[in-house]
This record gives structure tokens, sequence and C-alpha cells, in this order.
């Protein structure tokens, strides 16, 4: 009888909780709970780096922004919509986002990985990233989604780190931090 009560209760409990159905962020819906937050000034001054050949093809750029949370270092998303005359590669995007991590200054013992997928029918790219920097350990996902019709690229990244301490025998994985962050993208969808 205790067991059937139980059962009842987990069920009901269950079929009762409340889900959580996400956000809408810059024409994606991602089951994240900080809010994002638009970020002008990341996305003006990440636009002022590039060169003129670069911004004529950029019609607009969105960022966003929202707090980390389950370690976490940042959540951001970056939405880019080109000239419609540009032919989008997004192979290329990917390649180029790795390589701007790869060589910034201090980054040491890189790895990347590049995996194929669809998102909401849309072709993508789920770019994997391991280094070092400055005696800290950083991982990164990064989930690159390609709408050849609008030619609009969004961009989440999810960044990640771990400083290494004064105790050698601490655990510098960041694998539970990786696998929420390959949760969270796989949560992501485009809004129709």
């Amino acid at each position: 009888m205790r067991s059937l009560l139980s059962s009842l209760v987990f069920a009901l409990f269950f079929i009762t909780a409340p889900t959580y159905a996400g956000q809408e962020v810059g024409g994606l819906e991602i089951n994240y709970i900080p809010s994002f937050k638009k970020d002008t000034a990341f996305a003006d001054n990440l636009l002022s780096k590039f060169p003129d050949n670069i911004r004529k093809v950029i019609i607009s750029m969105d960022s966003f922004l929202a707090p980390p949370t389950n370690g976490l270092a940042e959540a951001r998303l970056i939405k880019t919509r080109y000239v419609p005359t540009l032919n989008g590669n997004i192979d290329g995007a990917a390649a180029e986002t790795a390589r701007q991590i790869a060589t910034l200054e201090g980054v040491k013992n890189f790895q990347k990985q590049i995996v194929r997928l669809s998102v909401s029918g849309f072709d993508a790219r789920q770019v994997s990233i391991a280094a070092e920097k400055s005696n800290v350990k950083v991982g990164c996902e990064i989930l690159i989604i390609y709408n050849r019709e609008t030619n609009v690229i969004w961009q989440m990244q999810v960044m990640f780190a771990k400083a290494k301490g004064i105790d050698p025998t601490a655990s510098q994985s960041l694998d539970e931090e990786r696998s929420y962050a390959k949760k969270l993208l796989s949560s992501v969808k485009v809004i129709p």
C-alpha cells in the first residue's frame, strides 16, 4: 500500500510539475533560466574590429548576454544578418571561430572538434573547444546555425573555465560544465 501511495504521489508531482519552456532571444528559443539581455556595446565593439570589406556585407549584428549559472563563465548569443548577395559558409564560420580562439594571446594546448548537425531544419555546426590560458583550463561549446533564406547566422556561445589552484590534487575536469553546456545547446530551436 505504501509503495502504491508513493508511486501515486510521484506521478501526480511529475504530471503537475511546471516545465520550463525556455525564452525567446534573437529569433531562437533557448532553455536557459537566467534572462538574456541585449548587449549593444559588445556588438558595436565586435563590428568595429572587422575590416571594412566584412562590415560592408553585414546588415545588422545583435548580441545578447545572460548571467552565468551551473559553472558557466558566459552564455552569449550573437545574431548576424548579412546582405542577400553574400553566399554564407557555415563551415568557414565554424573554422574561423575556432581559429580566433586558438590565436588569442597565451592560448596553448588548443583542441577543437566541429560536428555537423541540423537545428529546426537549418544547417548547423557545434564547435567544442578545450585549451589553457594563463594557468586556467578553458572550455567552450559553440552552436552556429545558418538560415540561407534570410542570410542570418546565429552563434550561441557557452564558455566555462577552472583556474589551477594551489592544491595539485584538485580536479581540473570541465566535464560537468561541458555536459551542461551541451545540454543547453541541444535545447536551442529556431523560432519560425
